[in-house]
């Protein structure tokens, strides 16, 4: 079971460090971490109340509050009345957060990884790439075997 752990760290910290990459380019163009966590949020569960969000988000509805309307005022973000009880509104997020999202995440995390193999040499990543395919191979063929294990059930 060490060796499952130690993929499941490895994982977990590359994880994290593309997580901290895309911050800080979200950070970059004007975007604060609070804003970032409501952002994601909403782009979770479209059509989400700010009571749902400050609950979600462990924030005073206030606080939540004054965040969506920053960002409803950068164009980040909506509201829209509820269609079937005009009481509530929901907060939606835009098409610039849709086409930020879309061309931008692969793009952060790519630069992120090519950034961090940077700091290896050739044959270093050679033995990576190597090591990465064999991992795939492998949960290819347990995948295989789930699917066989299936079909016989």
């Amino acid at each position: 079971m060490k060796d499952a752990e130690f993929i499941i760290k490895t994982i977990g910290s590359l994880n994290r460090y593309f997580q901290r990459s895309i911050q800080k380019k979200v950070e970059q163009s004007g975007v604060t971490l609070p804003q970032m966590r409501v952002i994601q949020e909403v782009v979770k569960h479209q059509g989400i109340s700010i009571k749902d969000l400050s609950f979600t988000l462990n924030m005073s509805q206030s606080t939540v509050s004054g965040i969506v309307e920053r960002l409803i005022n950068k164009g980040f973000l909506l509201k829209k009345t509820n269609s079937q009880d005009k009481r509530f509104t929901e907060i939606w997020y835009t098409r610039r957060v849709a086409t930020f999202l879309e061309k931008n995440s692969s793009e952060f995390v790519s630069e992120a990884l090519s950034d961090a193999l940077s700091h290896l040499q050739p044959a270093d990543w050679e033995i990576i790439k190597r090591g990465m395919l064999l991992l795939l191979s492998a949960v290819e063929q347990a995948d295989r075997s789930m699917g066989t294990m299936e079909d016989h059930q």
